[in-house]
C-alpha cells in the first residue's frame, strides 16, 4: 500500500485528494452537526432556532412549525421509533443516513398523520428482528442515523399543543447484546457545525472521516469511490498520516484538500445566492446520484430538511427590479385568481432577517392557509409586507410584517403539487411600491427656473411653472 501510495504523481496527488476530501465531506459533516446536537443518543429534543442558523443557509421561518430531532445509535440493535398521532395536523418527518442521505420518510403524506411504529436496524444486525414479526425491518447502511420531524400548527396560539404532540416522539433500543460503539475524534465545543469541520486540517479531517467508515460504511451505491480512497491510504478505523508518503506528496494533497475546499464553498455559495435572488428552493431537489459536490453544498445549508414532496421552501431576498428586500419599504406579492401555491397540505408566506431570525412571535408574522385572507372581486390574492402598517395596511387582513432591515422572503409549501416539482411554477415577483405622498420616491425635485421681468422682479414662468 505504501509503494502504491507513493507512486502517485503530483497531478494524481491533488486530483485525488480533492475527489476524497469532496465525497467525504458529508460524512464528517453530519458527525459534526451530531456532535453539535449535544443530546443523548435516541432521545428527541426541540431543534432549536440557534442551531439551525448555525448550519449556514437560510432556514424556513414558517411560526407554524415544531421541530424536533434525534440522533439514533443502531450499534446496539435495532430501534424502533413510535411516531405519535398528529389529530390532523400536518406532520413531516424524515430519516437520514451518516452521510445525509436519505432512508425513509413518514407523515400525513406517507399515513395520514395517523402515527405508526418504524423499525430500524443497522448492517451487522439479521436474525434479532425475526422476533418483530408485525413490523417490517427498515435496513440502514449506517449505524447512525438523524431524524427530523415538524409539525405544523392550525393557527400562531397551536405552540402548546405542537410542543405536546412533539413530547410523544420515541425511540427505544430493542437489542439485548449491545457492541461497543468507537468514539469518533472530538470536533471541537461550542462551535457551529460549519466550523468543526472547516478549522479541520488535512490529517485530522481523513482520519476522523476514516475512523467513521468503520460503522458508518460506503453505500453500495458509491462502491465506485472506494478505490479512489485507497490510492489515498484511507483505511476504515485506521488514522491517516502524511507521513506516510514521500518526497513532495503531502504536499501536493495539501494542494488538493484545499481545492476540494474551496470547490464545496463555491458550490454552496452559487445555490444559496440562487436561492436569494429568484425564489430559488432551498430544499434539496432530486439531482444526478453520484452528483457528490452538490450533495457537499447541500449538506452544509440543510441536513434537517424533508424530501421536495413532502416540505418545499421556496426563497428570495429581491424585489422584481433586483434590488434587496428591506423594511423601510413597502412591497406587495399578487397571486392570480387559480394559481396561489399548488399543494396538497398548507402553505404560508413568512419573512426572515437575513441571519434567518423571525420577529417576535405575534400574529402578522406569517400568513397562508391558516389565516382567514381576503380575496379581490377577480379572485386574486394580493398580500401587503411592511415592517409596520401603513394607512394602506391598517385595515387589510392580507398584511405580512417583516423585520426592519433586509429580510429574506420565504415560501413553505406543504405536500406541494406535482406543477412544483417540475418546476411549472414559481411564486410571484415581489413589487416594490413607493411611497404615494408627495414626490415619488427616489425622483429629483422639481427644477424652478428664475426668469427676470423689465422691472427686475422675479415672476412666474407659465411654461415651467416657476418663477418668473
Amino acid at each position: 500500500m505504501h509503494v502504491q501510495r507513493s507512486s502517485l504523481s503530483p497531478a494524481e496527488a491533488a486530483s485525488v485528494a480533492a475527489e476524497a476530501y469532496i465525497f467525504l465531506y458529508p460524512l464528517v459533516f453530519m458527525e459534526a452537526f451530531r456532535q453539535a446536537w449535544a443530546e443523548k443518543s435516541n432521545t428527541f429534543a426541540r431543534l432549536t432556532p440557534l442551531l439551525v442558523r448555525s448550519l449556514d443557509g437560510p432556514q424556513h421561518g414558517l411560526s407554524l412549525t415544531y421541530s424536533l430531532g434525534a440522533w439514533i445509535d443502531l450499534s446496539a440493535g435495532p430501534v424502533l421509533l413510535t411516531v405519535p398521532d398528529t389529530h390532523d395536523r400536518h406532520m413531516i418527518g424524515t430519516v437520514f443516513d451518516a452521510w445525509g442521505e436519505v432512508v425513509t420518510s413518514f407523515g400525513s403524506r406517507q399515513g395520514g398523520g395517523k402515527g405508526g411504529r418504524y423499525l430500524f436496524a443497522g448492517p451487522v444486525w439479521h436474525d434479532e428482528l425475526a422476533t418483530l414479526r408485525d413490523l417490517s425491518p427498515i435496513r440502514v447502511s449506517t449505524n447512525r442515523i438523524w431524524i427530523s420531524a415538524s409539525i405544523v400548527g392550525r393557527s400562531e396560539a397551536d405552540f402548546d399543543v405542537l410542543r405536546s404532540l412533539g413530547s410523544k416522539f420515541r425511540a427505544m433500543v430493542l437489542g439485548d447484546a449491545p457492541i461497543v460503539f468507537s468514539v469518533s475524534p472530538r470536533l471541537g465545543t461550542g462551535l457551529s457545525p460549519l466550523t468543526r469541520v472547516t478549522s479541520m486540517n488535512d490529517e485530522r479531517f481523513f482520519s476522523t472521516a476514516a475512523a467513521l467508515l468503520e460503522h458508518n460504511p460506503v453505500r453500495r451505491t458509491d462502491l465506485g469511490v472506494v478505490g479512489v480512497l485507497q490510492r489515498l491510504g484511507i483505511q476504515a478505523g485506521k488514522p491517516f498520516s502524511l507521513s506516510q508518503f514521500d518526497g513532495d506528496t503531502p504536499q501536493f494533497i495539501q494542494e488538493g484538500v484545499a481545492v476540494g475546499r474551496a470547490t464545496v464553498l463555491a458550490e454552496h455559495d452559487r445555490i444559496l445566492r440562487r436561492t436569494r435572488e429568484s425564489w430559488g428552493p432551498i430544499t434539496d431537489m432530486p439531482g444526478p446520484r453520484h452528483d457528490y459536490l452538490h450533495r457537499a453544498a447541500r449538506i452544509r445549508l440543510t441536513p434537517h430538511t424533508a424530501q421536495p414532496e413532502d416540505h418545499l421552501v421556496f426563497t428570495t431576498s429581491h424585489d422584481s427590479t433586483g434590488e434587496y428586500l428591506h423594511g423601510t419599504r413597502r412591497y406587495s406579492l399578487r397571486f392570480e385568481s387559480g394559481a396561489l401555491p399548488p399543494t396538497n397540505g398548507l402553505w404560508a408566506l413568512s419573512a426572515v432577517d437575513l441571519a434567518g431570525r423571525m420577529i417576535a412571535r405575534k400574529a402578522g408574522r406569517s400568513i397562508g392557509t391558516h389565516r382567514d385572507l381576503r380575496h379581490n372581486l377577480d379572485g386574486s390574492l394580493g398580500i401587503h409586507v411592511e415592517s409596520t402598517r401603513s394607512r394602506r395596511s391598517a385595515t387589510s387582513i392580507n398584511w405580512l410584517q417583516c423585520p426592519q432591515g433586509k429580510f429574506t422572503l420565504m415560501l413553505d409549501l406543504f405536500a406541494p403539487r406535482s406543477e412544483v416539482l417540475q418546476g411549472l411554477w414559481l411564486p410571484p415577483l415581489v413589487e416594490h411600491e413607493p411611497e404615494r405622498r408627495g414626490r415619488p420616491v427616489g425622483a429629483p425635485p422639481a427644477q424652478v427656473i428664475w426668469l427676470r421681468s423689465p422691472q427686475g422682479q422675479p415672476s412666474l414662468d407659465p411654461n415651467t411653472g416657476g418663477a418668473r
